[in-house]
């Protein structure tokens, strides 16, 4: 589909959509959103399958260089009369998954990699295999399609436990300016040191035998989808709403410190249904996140259509504007809403999640494989280590419904 004749379309039916919410027609505007969400995939498909066929014409076979395992070393791979340039890595891994017979070269790739990965480790499973770095990276960016907070939150990728200084200060005073025979004011701090430890993240999966006489690429396409929702969906749970280490008597697992459940009680407005949503508390929200940082909108689906998008002002115009081009759905008093279904019902994360919130993978992603042969089915686990808190409790802002 041609890049003009999409942005047009794209626009028709963002039009209509706001045309619908100003009428108060919800369902028809979430039907047009649907639109706009398969359109915008149809969109992306095509601008796929184009980069590849590029990448194809500008291609040719290259022969491996065994001398470094740790390059991304490329090579030819018949699958199925197709031929692809694949990691050898990647086809290693994935014949693994697939239960097929690997060649010399691809056998000891396969061993290099994973030795390496398990005399660095202490917790990984000694048959677990580590997912490449190339799928890795398609499975958080997949993720993070159904949960924006991961593409905006940075993770640090340190390998051992960091500790964070937690900045509570407040705002400077201007003591700092002085003349020549002023002594230097000691400035206010307020910090306390978070250890990110690491929390342990573990997944499974349930697969047909059927599916494994796909093609490489096909099964690890399926394979990157299914971890990418499952993985994601923790990952974005921890950043939101994380209980962090179970202190004396309490029961749960360690998970990351959750935005919602840490931030402190002065950042937050409540709203009842009694004293429900109002753009006042919106602004107070806003308010409440320092000057400085980029403030971003995260709601749930049922939040933003239900709460956000029907505010209106004395003249009954929304203050909520249906707008997807910006990386969200749409923005009310200029910040950009959000769509995170990590959010609870009823709770608005607002907050700059970049500058303002820490995330460390400890222990890159691994998976193991069970087979179930009376079932025909293949378990596959996916674990990982990594922790998360706020480090600027300014940063952020929460509006919670009681």
């Amino acid at each position: 589909m041609p890049n003009e004749k999409y942005l047009a379309k794209r626009k028709e039916l963002m039009d209509q959509a706001d045309s619908l919410i100003e009428e108060g027609k919800t369902d028809e505007a979430n039907a047009k959103m649907d639109e706009v969400k398969d359109l915008d995939a149809k969109f992306e498909e095509s601008q796929t399958a184009k980069a590849n066929l590029a990448a194809l014409n500008d291609k040719a076979p290259k022969m491996p260089d065994l001398s470094n395992k740790d390059k991304t070393l490329k090579v030819v791979e018949k699958v199925e009369n197709k031929t692809t340039e694949e990691d050898p890595y990647v086809v290693a891994f994935a014949k693994t998954l697939m239960g097929q017979k690997l060649n010399s070269e691809e056998s000891e790739v396969l061993a290099s990699v994973n030795e390496k990965f398990r005399a660095e480790t202490k917790t990984t499973a000694t048959d677990a295999i580590v997912i490449p770095n190339t799928l890795q990276k398609t499975i958080l960016r997949q993720a993070a399609n159904l949960h924006p907070i991961l593409t905006d939150v940075v993770d640090l990728f340190i390998n051992g436990m960091i500790t964070v200084v937690v900045d509570e200060s407040s705002s400077g005073s201007g003591e700092g300016w002085i003349e020549e025979s002023d002594e230097s004011p000691e400035g206010e701090s307020k910090e306390i040191e978070i250890s990110l430890t690491g929390c342990e993240l573990s997944r499974s999966k349930t697969v047909s035998w059927k599916l494994k006489k796909m093609s490489v690429s096909d099964y690890m396409v399926y394979v990157v989808e299914k971890l990418a929702e499952i993985i994601g969906d923790d990952l974005a749970y921890g950043i939101i709403q994380g209980k962090g280490k179970p202190g004396e008597g309490e029961t749960f697992k360690p998970q990351a410190r959750g935005i919602a459940a840490f931030i402190k009680s002065e950042q937050v407005v409540s709203y009842t249904t009694a004293d429900p949503l109002s753009e006042a508390k919106i602004r107070g929200g806003i308010g409440k996140v320092k000057s400085g940082y980029d403030v971003v909108v995260y709601a749930n689906n049922s939040t933003i259509w239900n709460d956000i998008a029907g505010l209106k002002d004395s003249t009954g115009k929304h203050y909520f504007v249906a707008d997807a081009t910006a990386g969200g759905v749409g923005r009310i008093f200029g910040k950009i809403v959000k769509e995170e279904a990590a959010c609870p019902d009823g709770t608005i994360v607002l907050g700059d999640v970049k500058r303002g919130y820490v995330f460390n993978t400890i222990e890159t992603m691994s998976i193991t494989q069970e087979d179930h042969a009376k079932a025909r089915t293949t378990d596959y686990v996916a674990y990982l280590i990594a922790d998360g808190c706020i480090a600027q409790n300014k940063a952020f802002a929460v509006i919670k419904k009681q």
